[in-house]
């Protein structure tokens, strides 16, 4: 049996990036674009009845006994994106990031998705009420929105892939899977409350989130007199909120090394909000 493999894989990224800082203001803007590609093939041949172990090639094997088998596929994704950050007097920080990303696993009408991201941010202890503060060390609040794509999709499951198969009146081809040119990308929005403090050596974290993730990508279970078992589908909705606290402590240090405590408590819940038939 001798089989073979090859994989390629590229990927070209532009980024102009430009910063500049004006008495309190400070400004940091970046525009980019990035294209990837994936290729790969497979090719596999085998043959039986030599009449020695020394003959390895595979015309030398028994014609009536030769195998083959082969695939192929490929997949890419482009790419453009965009940054904007701006803070006033290192006290008001905001950030501003759009994407637009178009795979070549979705059908044409389907392919490109918009994903933006912005969130606002307060370093409370720069204020020159807390500059001097012994207690407060540092305290920043937190508020971000976001949407994110998902395109883990079986290549080519938008379009029918057709396979060979033997019949009595020649090779002919048989349906490989069940289409759905509808499929487009999963998005998932996410909603985020955060402080960052710390408070006499105490570091604390804490974050209140709620994500809504809709046009789930998944494989669902189809009739069998189809002649398949499940098709790609875009097949619901589903709510995750929770909240996460960290904290850590350091008692002492010194030269030796020094103790940290570390503690952490988290809440999660999901609910369905919808799902297809």
């Amino acid at each position: 049996t001798f089989s073979k493999s090859y994989n390629k894989f590229w990927s070209w990224r532009n980024i102009v990036n430009y910063m500049k800082t004006f008495g309190v203001h400070n400004v940091n803007a970046m525009i980019g674009q990035e294209m990837q590609e994936s290729k790969w093939e497979y090719l596999m041949g085998s043959r039986m009845g030599y009449l020695s172990n020394a003959a390895t090639d595979l015309t030398l094997g028994d014609a009536a006994t030769a195998k083959n088998n082969g695939n192929s596929g490929e997949s890419s994704i482009l790419s453009y994106f965009g940054r904007l950050f701006y803070s006033y007097d290192d006290k008001y920080l905001l950030t501003f990031t759009l994407r637009r990303d178009g795979s070549s696993k979705f059908y044409k009408d389907n392919r490109w998705g918009w994903f933006p991201s912005a969130a606002l941010a307060w370093e409370v202890s720069n204020e020159s009420f807390l500059k001097d503060n012994n207690i407060i060390n540092n305290l920043k609040l937190r508020l971000g929105w976001g949407v994110v794509g998902n395109q883990n999709v079986p290549n080519n499951a938008y379009k029918a892939i057709y396979s060979s198969v033997a019949t009595v009146w020649g090779t002919g081809l048989l349906a490989g899977n069940t289409p759905n040119p509808e499929l487009k990308w999963e998005q998932k929005m996410d909603y985020n409350i955060g402080l960052d403090a710390v408070f006499m050596g105490v570091d604390i974290r804490m974050d209140f989130y709620k994500s809504i993730t809709k046009d789930l990508v998944s494989s669902v279970g189809i009739a069998p007199s189809t002649g398949f078992t499940t098709v790609s589908e875009n097949l619901g909705k589903v709510e995750n909120k929770g909240f996460e606290i960290l904290a850590s402590y350091t008692p002492w240090q010194s030269r030796d090394g020094f103790v940290r405590i570390n503690g952490s408590i988290a809440y999660n819940k999901d609910k369905i909000l919808k799902i297809s038939d």
